[in-house]
């Protein structure tokens, strides 16, 4: 059997004409499909039923007669949909975490099933939810090192962590819009019908402009990889001859406490970024001061 097979439809590109041979000496009498179409349809196509048409369809016996054959046509329900937008309000925040987390306890809740399958596996799974990032470092690290010249001594002491996220506590604040408290001229740039292309959200999350568009999201999130450089100490050791026996082990330092940190990360301490039991949230810790100090050290 031959066939040649031209696929139109509305919001579809123009199909190229396809041919398709399929033979069965064998068989009198074939019942089922014997080709299936796949159509793309265009990412501007509207809402709605995309039809789908089989036309110039042709097939032949092999002794050249004509073959009756069953089209089937039909098409494309089109529905826009957002990755990830589970209770279907339009917006993927954090109430949508809760829906989905409630929706797999066994609550009595309704989803968006295609926006809740996240991944495409076809099932919806603690698999769906998107880790976007991790308090705990993936490495630690440190490297102290000291050095001795004809007296001099240098010592250096630095640590820091890499592979892990922080949230500020104070970047959050600054950039939230509830309240009467200081904000960041940041927020001067906020999203506007006039204003699509914004570095910050709109300030208003409801339509109605009676809800603060607070709702946590990754662009909380910061890189906390961090190089810190904890202590520098630079001593000069005098010679006791110096002294004439009045003193001995004469020492003169001067050392910097933290002195500098290396890092990404816009808010104070990323080294001590949520502590022991909320890794990655610091919750306005006070800041570490640098200081420095100068000292003498000697003995009778």
């Amino acid at each position: 059997m031959w066939f040649n097979d031209l696929v139109s439809g509305k919001n579809t590109a123009d199909a190229e004409s396809e041919k398709a041979i399929w033979i069965d000496e064998a068989a009198d009498v074939i019942n089922g499909n014997i080709l299936t179409l796949k159509v793309q349809v265009l990412d501007n196509a509207p809402d709605g039923l995309a039809e789908v048409t089989v036309t110039g369809f042709k097939a032949a016996a092999l002794d050249e007669s004509a073959v009756n054959a069953n089209i089937v046509t039909g098409g494309v329900i089109v529905t826009s949909w957002i990755s990830g937008d589970v209770n279907d309000d339009g917006e993927v925040d954090i109430f949508d975490c809760v829906r989905l987390k409630k929706y797999l306890a066994g609550f009595n809740v309704t989803i968006n099933a295609s926006n809740a399958d996240v991944n495409g596996d076809g099932v919806i799974t603690e698999a769906d939810r998107d880790f976007i990032g991790n308090g705990m470092p993936k490495v630690n690290f440190g490297l102290n090192a000291r050095v001795e010249y004809k007296g001099f001594d240098l010592s250096v002491a630095t640590y820091g962590a890499a592979g892990f996220k922080a949230l500020d506590y104070l970047d959050i604040a600054l950039h939230s819009t509830l309240g009467l408290t200081n904000k960041s001229t940041d927020m001067l740039d906020s999203w506007t019908p006039e204003n699509p292309n914004a570095s910050q959200p709109r300030v208003l999350y409801a339509s109605n402009n009676s809800i603060s568009n607070d709702y946590f999201s990754d662009r909380f999130l910061q890189d906390a990889t961090y190089l810190k450089i904890a202590n520098v100490e630079l001593g000069y050791n005098f010679n006791d001859d110096w002294f004439r026996g009045l003193f001995s082990n004469v020492r003169l330092y001067v050392s910097a406490q933290n002195l500098a940190t290396i890092s990404k990360y816009k808010g104070y301490n990323v080294d001590f970024a949520g502590g022991t039991f909320t890794p990655g949230y610091n919750y306005c810790s006070f800041p570490t001061p640098r200081t420095f100090m100068a000292g003498l050290h000697f003995t009778f």
